[in-house]
């Protein structure tokens, strides 16, 4: 079927998802969902998220995640917290159902992500304080492990040293308090 050479190719991407619902529209007829498993499977062993979430949109159907990829899903995850994508993480939390368990000194180096690394959040390059402070209430409620003290005291210093209307914007929001 069409839908095999979008979801076998190993790797889905934005313009892959859009054919598979343009084909979905089309003919009314959605790819079989052990296609789309296969397709899961593949993108799991090679640790690409983003295809996980690309085809979980255009079809809608839930990854069943076999016990001996659950590793693979903690690397995706890890992956995710790693670049500061927050939201990329809770969808994918949502979509796998497999329990985060990363490790606090992960959750820490998420935290320091979410205001060094440029498009956190899908937000242009200088995402906003407030911005910035709700997705570490996020993850903060995804992970249940709070800023530590060291990390608290480097994001204060980076944003000293960067920009004084970050540490404004932060402190607008009540500090990072609790999601």
């Amino acid at each position: 079927s069409k839908y095999k050479v979008c979801i076998k190719q190993g790797t889905i991407d934005e313009h892959d998802a859009k054919i598979i619902r343009k084909l979905q529209e089309v003919t009314g007829i959605k790819p079989k969902t052990e296609l789309v498993q296969e397709g899961y499977l593949s993108l799991l062993k090679i640790g690409k998220w983003g295809g996980l979430l690309e085809l979980y949109g255009a079809t809608g159907v839930k990854p069943a995640i076999p016990d001996e990829l659950e590793s693979k899903v903690q690397e995706c995850y890890v992956s995710c917290i790693e670049l500061g994508r927050i939201d990329a993480l809770r969808t994918l939390l949502e979509i796998t159902g497999v329990g985060l368990n990363v490790g606090e000194k992960v959750i820490q180096k998420g935290y320091r992500a979410i205001f060094k690394i440029q498009y956190s959040l899908n937000l242009e390059p200088e995402a906003s304080g407030k911005e910035k402070a709700e997705a570490i209430r996020k993850l903060m409620h995804l992970s249940g492990v709070k800023p530590s003290a060291e990390t608290c005291q480097e994001l204060i210093a980076w944003v000293q040293n960067g920009s004084e209307r970050e540490t404004g914007s932060v402190q607008q929001q009540g500090g990072f308090g609790t999601y």
